[in-house]
């Protein structure tokens, strides 16, 4: 029997995570990337869809009946989450889920409501992970802050509870035990020692929106971004800021990643280079650079390579070098597309003001003789050089530590309490 038609499609992208592409109504093709974790039964879900079908005569176009039922090829054709009945009737998924949001908007949150409860027949726990940078962002207005009043006509607002504020540089870990924490501050690492780390960790990107939220996936080397950068591609996608963006908190934001991913570069291959010194043949080991999965339109490109290109746009865009291709008002204030050119890798669109905030800053910094955050006249490489980083960086601390007898950079969350996760998650108990 042929699986019902749908308005998903499904690869794998590495030994442990499938990318899920909707063909939806808006023409937003999201990226949902689904993780079967490789030791815990869990399936770690980033962002859920846009829930609105293009083609209205599919059989299934909600993502979690989706992951439960419909057969994948490169997984052995099976479903990503199968559901296993008991005796009575019930039923529960193979895994717990784990749904992180990479930032609120309707693309990204349009099916969350169908991980936020369980019922008679699937009893499956869901638990829900967001940027603990402005919780206000999602808490207040959310019909605003996730464009659903804008689309014509208005989209209804998912309606989800936040089971876990991620903090950045934090942590998701396994309980095999209690599976209950309560508030306050973090635990003594001898307290927590029966815990499991996942290899989960979450990295605050407030610009694209103040919510969000990037993930490493410390086992694959894959980067998970969200909406905070992709490529044009045929779709013809600029990278967008809407009236909530922040054009210095991006900027700030993508050093911060690009820190992170230099940091990890070099610590990989300082490993591989110790491998192959103590291997006995005769081939070259080659070092696994950090590939990015971003939300839209790009998945496994260089990491480290695509943050480089965007912050150098950014920086052409803020120093008048790209042009202005159209304009439009939107939500009562004018709204520019930048690009270089027809083929050119990338495009920006967002509100004039964003751009015009940056260079008012920077004008207002040498009138008052005051050190200019962000030097857009300087090179990427000049801006964000890790081997010289010291002092807080956005709101993790900083320091070095030795392996392989080489610097590298670990952050930690500069949090002192642990917010609560219902279920077998903690935060970092570091």
């Amino acid at each position: 029997m042929a699986p019902p038609t749908t308005s998903f499609t499904t690869s794998r992208i590495n030994g442990s995570t499938f990318l899920i592409v909707e063909t939806d109504d808006y023409g937003e093709w999201p990226f949902i990337y689904a993780k079967q974790h490789p030791t815990e039964p869990i399936l770690i879900l980033s962002d859920t869809g846009c829930n609105a079908p293009r083609d209205k005569s599919v059989k299934l176009s909600n993502l979690r009946e989706y992951l439960e039922t419909y057969p994948i090829f490169e997984n052995g054709g099976r479903p990503l989450n199968p559901i296993v009945k008991s005796n009575d009737g019930k039923g529960s998924c193979e895994r717990e889920y784990v749904v992180i949001c990479s930032h609120c908007h309707y693309d990204h949150i349009g099916c969350i409501e169908a991980f936020s409860t369980t019922t008679a027949q699937n009893t499956t726990k869901s638990f829900i992970v967001a940027s603990s940078h402005d919780p206000d962002f999602i808490l207040k207005d959310l019909p605003t802050h996730s464009l659903c009043r804008f689309k014509d006509p208005p989209i209804e607002t998912p309606k989800y509870s936040i089971t876990h504020w991620a903090h950045d540089y934090g942590k998701l870990y396994a309980d095999p035990e209690q599976g209950i924490y309560v508030r306050g501050k973090l635990p003594k690492i001898q307290d927590v020692s029966h815990l499991k780390s996942l290899g989960i960790t979450f990295l605050h990107t407030p610009g694209h929106t103040p919510d969000s939220l990037a993930w490493w996936d410390e086992d694959e080397r894959w980067l998970y971004v969200g909406d905070s950068f992709y490529e044009r591609q045929k779709e013809d996608m600029p990278i967008i800021f809407p009236a909530e963006g922040n054009l210095l908190h991006f900027f700030h934001s993508m050093q911060h990643l690009l820190i992170f991913v230099r940091s990890e570069n070099a610590a990989e291959e300082r490993r591989t280079a110790e491998r192959e010194r103590e291997s006995k043949h005769d081939f070259e080991v080659l070092s696994r650079r950090i590939k990015v999965g971003c939300a839209h339109q790009t998945a496994g490109e260089d990491a480290e390579e695509m943050i480089m290109a965007t912050l150098r746009l950014i920086m052409a865009i803020v120093a008048g070098k790209v042009p202005v291709i159209s304009s439009k008002m939107q939500r009562g204030e004018p709204v520019d597309l930048w690009r270089e050119s027809k083929k050119a890798r990338f495009s920006v669109l967002g509100p004039r003001r964003l751009i015009e905030d940056v260079r008012d800053e920077i004008e207002r910094c040498k009138r008052e003789k005051r050190p200019i955050p962000l030097d857009f006249n300087k090179s990427v490489e000049d801006i964000a050089v890790p081997q010289k980083l010291c002092g807080p960086t956005c709101q993790g601390r900083v320091r070095q530590e030795r392996r392989l007898n080489a610097p590298r950079f670990v952050m930690y969350s500069s949090s002192t309490t642990a917010i609560s996760l219902p279920g077998p998650f903690a935060a970092d108990p570091r």
